[in-house]
């Protein structure tokens, strides 16, 4: 989505430096992370850690944690060592940690990096291996327009999803195999269709907010504008919340937990 690594960093350092003092984390999938991690476990690498709201919590779960992330705005509040670095270029020796978790990172990458992230991943890891990513999200909910070069793009830079099934292959294509998954967070049913129509014939895109960098011009300053409502717009953001009362609610995440075949459980 961004044409270099300098660019990312200054995203991410953004997004950070607003989220940090503005939105809570996600306690219950916080909880079942922990849960789900084995214990006793030596070493821990959380590759991609942002600004250390999950690695500061799991970091008892080992007797040596490490983060890595691309933003330093982000490593500043990680309480644990720190490398400033990329999951696609992981600067960490074969088998180094017992354990490498990479939480809300993979949806941002496109189809090259996602291979290499992957594969450093489980290189770096001896045992195991958590992934937490969106479940089956509807990326078109997440649209924002910039206002100086009219780009649209997902507000918080994903460019896929998952479901159970393509990101376990990811993982079995490196002789990891599924131990253990789960899902948290609950969100409302949205229809597509409705939402498209919204965007196309009502300019309508309600997740703008502040903290957005475009990836296309670099623009920060004109994504905070509410959006402007519209006859069309109204009537379809009225039939969806009806909907989502509806409707059954939808998983928002899903953690899921590899071993490498032929290891130890700890």
């Amino acid at each position: 989505m961004f044409s270099d690594r300098r660019s990312v960093q200054r995203a991410w350092d953004k997004r950070f430096h607003v989220e940090r003092f503005q939105y809570t984390h996600d306690k219950e999938r916080l909880e079942k992370i922990l849960s789900i991690i084995p214990n006793n476990i030596g070493s821990l690498l959380d590759a991609g850690c942002g600004d250390g709201r999950i690695l500061n919590a799991v970091a008892a779960k080992a007797k040596e944690a490490v983060g890595l992330d691309v933003s330093q705005e982000g490593l500043d509040h990680v309480a644990a060592m720190r490398i400033l670095g990329t999951v696609e270029r992981l600067p960490i020796l074969d088998s180094a940690f017992d354990c490498v978790i990479c939480c809300e990172v993979l949806e941002h990458l496109n189809d090259e990096s996602l291979s290499l992230a992957v594969s450093n991943i489980c290189r770096a890891s001896s045992k195991y291996v958590l992934i937490t990513v969106p479940f089956k999200e509807k990326r078109e909910f997440g649209q924002v327009k910039c206002e100086a070069c009219l780009s649209i793009f997902h507000g918080s830079y994903h460019l896929r999803s998952f479901s159970l099934r393509t990101l376990e292959e990811l993982f079995v294509e490196q002789n990891y195999e599924l131990l253990n998954w789960t899902t948290s967070g609950r969100g409302k049913y949205r229809s597509t269709f409705l939402t498209k129509i919204s965007q196309v014939y009502a300019d309508y895109y309600p997740t703008a907010r502040e903290g957005i960098l475009c990836p296309i011009c670099g623009n920060d300053k004109v994504l905070i504008k509410k959006p402007r409502q519209h006859l069309v717009s109204a009537v379809s953001e009225l039939i969806n919340r009806c909907t989502g009362i509806l409707m059954p609610s939808q998983p928002l995440n899903i953690i899921a937990l590899f071993r490498r075949r032929g290891s130890e459980e700890c």
